[in-house]
């Protein structure tokens, strides 16, 4: 679990999307970085037990990303 001003960084290629689960509006590139909203996360979308959090990232789109691909 993060806390909200939290800094992050993608493992992966990711999708952000514009809620959990929701239209995609971009990707950010493997090592992107960024800073946990003050959302609270979302749990088990597309039926899948993972974590959504909203990311305000450096570049590019902003909005929400699976836990499963950020550290």
């Amino acid at each position: 679990m993060y806390a909200p001003g939290t800094s992050i960084t993608t493992t992966i290629k990711v999708s952000v999307r514009a809620t959990p689960g929701g239209t995609k509006l971009g990707q950010q590139e493997l090592g992107a970085s960024g800073t946990i909203k003050g959302a609270l996360p979302v749990y088990k979308v597309f039926g899948a037990a993972s974590w959504w959090w909203e990311i305000d990232y450096t570049t590019g789109p902003d909005g929400w990303s699976a836990a499963n691909y950020i550290r």
